[in-house]
């Protein structure tokens, strides 16, 4: 008699790690009169060796309140900080918002006033000011930067973003030019040093954390929201140890314009037994399609090779509105598998009251959804600050306090450490039975406790059930399940259990005999109202329901299958890189000995990956197992069905695809037989268009200011990889020729998608020369190369007027032996425009001619004359006429007055 077993994993969803049930608030007192608008929450930190949260209340009044939280008395206290308004006479209704953000170490903890206002005989400036308290009764200022003068007249706003690590690194990101990063050592408190803003990004240090995230050295990161034309940008620095961390060493961007990318960076281990930090950045403005501030995370793990950050995947917000990645903070490692569990705010969701979302480390790597969700009744903006507290529980687990200032309050959740719980069944060689009515198999568990987890008051039930018309379990119940109880007090990191099943003669065991095996924990922490330090959760790798089947059959002596394989592909040889995004292959087995029961394959491919598989196989790690479901009999054959293969990560370096498979008679137990087959890889560059331009004409003329204050010139080559191959590491030189010497001044720029670096010159006999490597050329993407010529002044001058000069730049791009070229020229021509006296003299002349003949015509068509002389001259003797008339009349008249009086003096 024989059993074949078929076996399958089941994940069943378990329980969080943060008991909700005891969830406790943190909210001022009446007594202490704190506005609706205090945003009491806004920011916080903890200080886990003296169990005290500090807490930010930026708007509780015009300066800002910031909290004291003794998490064993769960005393509220207000830090008073001395601080009075500068100007009351100016009646500003502005907040110096103190307590914006926070930091801290064990010993003391870093709050700004990023808003306050400073006077000065002659103005009102906006200066912040930070402070350093060791307690509630010890504040004290940090220094001020002497240098405040490149700060747009005096005007600073550090305090918005805080992070402590060997150094104090505080932000002033609405600052002129974006803001700027001051960094002050810890220990003195002095020595405050700049990291310049070069580019003059907007809110350059928005969000900062620092950790090993390129090397073993710890890096700074800081974010700029609108780093090149809105699209948010995140920055490496290096410690210099002369000059500090001035050194930009990396720079990584989403393209997105409006999403906000670098709201928030935070470091978290996700690299499994590795030393350096993955970063993830927040998008809260993210958006897909039509949709609105869905909210996105960008996980980047290192890669150690290349000392850069690769993006792992994107995880978007499911609600419109939500802001999802606008808070960010890792939790530590909850479940003991060596990675860390992440709290993810959305505090606009369902219309403002906000959302808080916990993932497990292996969840973000393998793109599974979220664990636990928190969003208690009564909250607003919940989730906009999250802030781990260790040693909250006494069980070697991190708690979280959770923001939510639309409500001036803040929920402290206890963490519960998940223990990873899988079952397992293991059966004997059942073709060696020496008694046939019965069999024995161990059933049982593996457990993986967090290491920092103390006791463990917990126990795990299994329960078997065995489904056959003859086939029973031995001991069973009324209802032929078994059952059985592992406790976990001595924390057991295996435990088994000999189950016997029954198999009496005369049974038809031609059919299968399946079985169920489920785990499940015995009073879970979320039945319970009261939190118990020593209560565990399961975590979500756990696998607690297992199907198995069986199945009995006659063979005489041992069973020796003979299996041959035989493997189809639709992947052509050779196969062209990036010649389709999807291949398939299956595996047949055909038996020609005994009946196989439990026959499988065991399929590896590399580099590519499987994208999904078939309802016979499995994807377990890095190989594929497919198992016949049912026996194979003599003369039959099976097939695994299509297993696609995801064919768009190929990339140029690759140079085959390797299928190996393993069959075996028994799976993965004795004997295999080996298989392999390589499909080579063909790569092609026709895809590959260089485009070439300038910003002038290609005959450019000089005039004699261009000769006085110089001439700029820059040539653009556009590298468009329209597929279909993805290449890597394409060599790429440039050259410039420089026949004349120190005419020009050049620089090259290489532009891609994820930096922007200018390249070192190396100036020869006739031309300068760059040589680079383009890391990533792949489909759909483009890269830019900026060539810029200047001209320069006054050295030009004797050498155009002579002859015209040519400049070129030429690009080449190395495809292995295969090369591409493509050159742009400007020819540059001396200029002076004159003009010849010979010329201006006739010139003259032909104008002259021109007016003479111009009034001719205008004397022939009458203008300027007298249309009726002849009249004119009649009415002048006509009026000379009349007027000798008159004078005659006159004078005889007088004459006749004069006799009449001579007459009259005669008489008398």
């Amino acid at each position: 008699m024989i059993l074949c077993i078929v076996l399958t994993a089941v994940f069943i969803p378990v329980f969080g790690f943060y008991h909700e049930p005891s969830m406790a608030v943190i909210a001022p007192p009446a007594k202490m009169k704190l506005s609706k608008d205090a945003l009491f929450g806004y920011s916080s930190t903890y200080q886990d060796k003296l169990k005290r949260l500090v807490i930010g209340a930026p708007r509780a009044d015009k300066i800002g309140k910031v909290f004291s939280w003794d998490l064993s008395t769960g005393h509220l206290t207000n830090i008073n900080f001395g601080i009075e308004h500068c100007c009351p006479e100016l009646n500003v209704t502005e907040h110096y918002w103190l307590g914006a953000s926070l930091g801290s170490t064990n010993s003391y903890f870093v709050t700004c006033a990023p808003r306050s206002i400073s006077k000065y005989p002659s103005r009102y400036i906006s200066s912040s000011e930070c402070y350093y308290g060791t307690s509630p009764d010890d504040i004290s200022p940090l220094p001020q930067l002497d240098d405040l003068y490149m700060f747009n007249g005096d005007t600073t706003s550090f305090g918005w973003s805080i992070n402590i690590n060997s150094d104090i690194f505080v932000g002033s990101p609405p600052s002129q030019g974006g803001g700027l990063m001051v960094i002050m050592d810890r220990e003195t408190r002095d020595n405050a040093y700049l990291i310049p803003n070069k580019e003059n990004y907007p809110n350059f240090g928005y969000s900062v954390t620092s950790g090993r995230f390129l090397s073993d050295d710890i890096s700074l990161v800081l974010s700029t929201t609108h780093g090149d034309f809105h699209e948010g940008k995140v920055l490496f620095f290096w410690n210099n140890p002369m000059v500090g961390f001035n050194n930009l060493e990396w720079t990584m961007s989403d393209g997105d314009v409006g999403s906000s990318y670098g709201a928030v960076v935070a470091g978290v281990l996700l690299d499994l037994g590795g030393s350096r930090s993955s970063l993830l950045v927040g998008a809260p403005n993210y958006a897909e399609g039509s949709s609105y501030d869905l909210g996105a995370v960008y996980i980047y793990i290192p890669n150690v090779e290349s000392n850069i950050m690769n993006l792992k995947r994107i995880i978007v917000g499911t609600t419109e509105g939500g802001y999802f990645g606008a808070s960010i903070t890792s939790v530590g490692d909850m479940d003991g598998d060596g990675l860390d569990e992440v709290a993810v705010g959305a505090p606009y969701e369902n219309g403002g009251k906000g959302a808080v979302y916990i993932y497990s480390g292996a969840a973000l790597l393998a793109g599974r959804t979220w664990f636990q969700r928190l969003q208690p009744e009564g909250f607003k903006t919940f989730g906009f600050s999250l802030t781990p507290l260790n040693e909250v529980s006494d069980n070697g687990c991190k708690g979280i306090a959770i923001g939510a200032p639309g409500s001036n309050r803040i929920a402290i959740y206890k963490g519960i450490p998940a223990i990873t719980v899988k079952l397992f069944a293991s059966f004997p060689n059942l073709q060696k039975r020496e008694d046939m009515s019965f069999f024995d198999f161990l059933s049982g568990i593996t457990v993986v406790y967090p290491s920092n987890l103390k006791t463990v008051d917990a126990n795990i039930s299994i329960k078997i059930n065995i489904i056959h018309p003859n086939a029973k379990l031995a001991a069973a119940s009324a209802d032929g399940t078994l059952t059985y109880i592992i406790p976990l007090k001595t924390k057991p990191n295996e435990f088994n259990k000999t189950i016997r099943v029954l198999t009496p003669a005369g049974g038809d065991y031609s059919q299968e005999i399946s079985y169920q095996i489920s785990a499940a924990l015995v009073d879970s922490p979320e039945s319970q109202a009261e939190f118990k330090s020593s209560q565990v959760t399961l975590s979500e790798s756990s696998i607690l329901s297992l199907f198995g089947s069986e199945l009995a059959a006659d063979c005489d002596g041992t069973c020796t299958p003979k299996l041959s394989a035989s493997l189809t592909s639709s992947i052509t040889s050779p196969y062209t890189s990036g010649s389709s995004n999807i291949e398939t292959l299956s595996i047949s087995l055909t038996n020609n000995g005994d009946t196989a029961y439990k026959a499988c394959v065991v399929l590896r491919v590399t580099p590519i990956q499987v994208l999904q598989t078939p309802p016979d196989c499995v994807r377990e790690g890095d190989h594929v197992t497919c198992k016949p479901r049912h026996s194979l009999g003599h003369g039959t054959t099976w097939e695994t069905g299509a297993i696609s293969l995801e064919m768009g990560a190929l990339t140029s370096a690759d140079e085959s695809i390797q299928v190996m498979y393993d069959v075996y008679n028994n799976c993965k137990q004795g004997d295999k037989s080996p298989h392999e087959q390589v499909f080579p890889l063909r790569v092609v560059n026709s895809g590959i268009i260089i485009q070439g331009s300038s910003n002038s004409e290609e005959l450019v003329n000089l005039t004699p200011e261009d000769i006085e204050v110089g001439k700029q010139l820059e040539h653009v080559y556009k590298i468009s990889n329209t597929g279909p191959t993805n290449w890597v590491d394409v060599g790429c030189e440039v050259f410039i020729t420089d026949k004349f010497g120190d005419l020009i001044e050049s620089r090259v720029t290489l532009d891609t998608a994820s930096s922007v670096t200018n390249l070192s010159l190396a100036d020869n006999a006739d031309d300068i020369k760059t040589t680079s490597v383009i890391s990533k050329l792949f489909v759909n993407n483009a890269v830019k190369v900026y060539v810029s010529l200047f001209v320069l002044p006054d050295k030009i001058g004797k050498i155009i007027q002579k002859q015209d000069l040519n400049l070129t730049s030429q690009i080449i791009l190395t495809f292995g032996e295969d090369i591409k070229s493509y050159s742009v020229s400007n020819s540059l021509h001396y200029k002076c425009d004159y003009v010849a006296s010979w010329i201006i003299i006739l010139a003259v002349l032909f104008a002259l001619l021109l007016l003479g003949i111009i009034a001719i015509a205008l004397y022939k068509c009458g203008f300027l004359q007298r249309k009726k002389k002849q009249e004119l001259q009649n009415l002048r003797k006509s009026v000379k006429y009349y007027k000798r008339m008159n004078s005659q009349e006159t004078r005889e008249e007088d004459d006749k007055d004069n006799g009449q009086q001579e007459s009259t003096a005669h008489t008398f």
